[in-house]
């Protein structure tokens, strides 16, 4: 063998190695593309916070839901209204323990939302099925065995219906789409390790329809029936653009939450008691922590879709 013979398979030998890695340069490549996108969604992230309206009052506290505490939420002033005692505590408990005894629990569908009990239908299940024929058909039926159920004691959702209609001057009504009404009041029970990720709500993208088209934002109505170790919840003044919601998914999963890792710091930690009502924007950024421990955290929930401040706040789960 000469020397160029042996100076050739030298080459062709390297050549090989280099045509045909473990992966661990691919991998490499990929975790550097990885690392320069996060970046860019954090700095995103970043500066969409730091243009976001200064909330001087982040959580306005009140004995009772007025006009005034209702505009602020609606126009930014807070991020939340929390209204303690809304159910009397031991009344609240009560209501828990009779819900948590019906049969009809289930969990979300949702990759990533399983850890959740659900007792009622969510539209944004549908799935963008404009029938969904199990959601609109057991709206009304629901509602009104939950209050059979719940008598003599009261029915939170009818409740929070009220204390709307009565502040808001164009009203509170059901959501009525395709002629159907939606259902409202869905119950929600979170035991150990359950959360929800950081996420918001767009019932227009839930479910396309003009009515939701028209719709602004959405305000989460929750009443806290129980509580446990943990679960609390979690507000960003953060609205981001449908574009940035996406690139800030999980890539696999649990599709429905954007990355947490992405995010600065919550703006807002609310730790709810038995019998408190609070309202948020849903439209902004939002998070439960997970529940630690024994006990369950019992919520009856909606949204009231806000489509301009002359427009009747529409009710929906």
């Amino acid at each position: 063998m000469n020397a160029t013979t042996r100076f050739q398979k030298n080459v062709t030998h390297d050549t090989d190695e280099t045509e045909f890695p473990d992966d661990t340069l691919g991998r490499r490549v990929e975790d550097a593309n990885a690392v320069t996108r996060d970046a860019s969604l954090r700095a995103r992230f970043a500066a969409l916070h730091a243009d976001a309206r200064t909330v001087r009052t982040p959580l306005i506290s009140v004995d009772q839901l007025d006009e005034k505490s209702l505009l602020d939420l609606v126009l930014g002033n807070t991020l939340a209204v929390e209204w303690n005692s809304f159910i009397f505590p031991s009344n609240a408990l009560q209501i828990a323990d009779k819900l948590l005894a019906a049969s009809t629990w289930g969990r979300y569908e949702t990759a990533g939302a399983d850890g959740i009990e659900i007792n009622g239908r969510a539209l944004f299940e549908c799935g963008g099925n404009r029938k969904c024929p199990d959601y609109f058909e057991k709206a009304l039926p629901s509602r009104r065995a939950v209050r059979r159920l719940l008598s003599p004691l009261t029915c939170p959702i009818d409740a929070m219906q009220a204390a709307l209609d009565e502040c808001w001057r164009p009203g509170a009504r059901v959501l009525t789409l395709n002629g159907q009404k939606c259902h409202v009041g869905l119950q929600r029970c979170f035991r150990e390790g359950g959360e929800a990720l950081h996420h918001n709500d767009r019932a227009r993208i839930d479910f396309a329809h003009a009515k939701t088209a028209c719709m602004q934002f959405q305000i989460a109505l929750n009443t806290y029936l129980s509580v446990a170790a943990g679960g609390e919840l979690e507000l960003w003044n953060l609205a981001p653009p449908d574009d940035l919601y996406d690139a800030a998914r999980y890539p696999t999963g649990t599709t429905y939450a954007v990355r947490g890792e992405l995010l600065p710091p919550p703006d807002l930690t609310i730790r709810p008691t038995a019998g408190s009502f609070i309202l948020f924007n849903a439209g902004k950024l939002h998070r439960v922590r997970p529940v630690l421990g024994d006990g369950a955290r019992v919520t009856v929930s909606a949204f009231a879709g806000f489509s301009g401040l002359d427009q009747p706040l529409e009710l929906f789960s």
